[in-house]
């Protein structure tokens, strides 16, 4: 059984062509060998033996290959030219670069992809056995791949990680009814009347969004929503801000509080001062 899996999780004949492309176009290192990972993309050890030497014979040694040049190389190393020997050397590389068509490796590098993503998968415990048995296996590429495990991690990371059972809503309603008039579902109010009335005020786990255009008041208006929150409320409110520096943002709350009425009703003083007027200290 493990031997008909490994069979079936590795396509050798895909490795020997996309070597045997290499090997007769040299320059598609330069394409091809940032994406490989030759560890985990090469099932066979002779194609990847193969693959690591002609990349290492492309970058420092030569950029054109013959019979001559690759034994040379190999000769270089005691222990990769005993591996070379035992992989019937020269012969064995031609016989990949006969078989190669060079203007097909693009296939034959997402088939060996492909594969690798399968095998590595299921070495990490994912049951790759239904996407190797689909119809249509041979028509997927890496990145389809990548989108079924995705799409079946997310499914259980949402089952696991929500901690709550899936809940029947036209259950318990009569009982859901009871509870908002014993505490209406309204949060802390808006100073505004509208935002009341579309979002039933500041309720906790909701979030409001709202988009302006550049210097329209949207950090006016949040500290003037902060102020009423912590001073006519009494309530805390944690602000963060990455346009304005703490004394602006102070001299914006002084100026809210003096000039709206939410405020002078607090502190009793109406009057009417911009905020020119008190930061340059002309408001006598």
């Amino acid at each position: 059984m493990d031997n008909e899996h490994e069979l079936k999780d590795c396509n050798v004949q895909a490795e020997i062509l996309f070597v045997g492309s290499i090997a007769k176009d040299l320059d598609l290192i330069v394409n091809y060998s940032t994406f490989m990972r030759s560890k985990y993309d090469f099932s066979d050890p002779a194609t990847k033996f193969f693959y690591d030497n002609l990349e290492t014979y492309f970058l420092t040694f030569s950029q054109t290959l013959d019979e001559t040049k690759m034994n040379v190389f190999m000769s270089q190393n005691e222990e990769r030219l005993k591996l070379y020997k035992q992989y019937k050397g020269w012969k064995t590389l031609q016989r990949f670069m006969t078989l190669a068509d060079e203007n097909d490796v693009k296939n034959y590098f997402d088939t060996v992809k492909k594969y690798s993503l399968v095998r590595e998968y299921g070495r990490n415990g994912f049951p790759v056995e239904r996407i190797l048995s689909h119809r249509n296996f041979d028509k997927m590429s890496p990145n389809d791949i990548y989108r079924i495990i995705r799409t079946k991690a997310d499914k259980i990371n949402t089952v696991i990680n929500a901690g709550e059972e899936a809940v029947e809503l036209t259950d318990k309603n009569s009982s859901q009814i009871d509870k908002y008039l014993e505490k209406p579902n309204f949060g802390l109010p808006f100073p505004w009347y509208m935002y009341n009335e579309f979002f039933l005020g500041l309720r906790e786990t909701k979030v409001l969004f709202e988009g302006f255009l550049s210097n329209e008041g949207k950090t006016r208006k949040l500290v003037l929503l902060a102020a009423y929150v912590a001073l006519v409320q009494n309530e805390n409110f944690f602000l963060m801000s990455n346009e304005m520096d703490e004394e602006d943002l102070r001299s914006c709350l002084i100026t809210t509080v003096i000039n709206n009425k939410e405020f002078q009703e607090l502190h009793g003083v109406h009057i009417t001062k911009p905020e020119k007027e008190i930061v340059l200290g002309v408001y006598q």
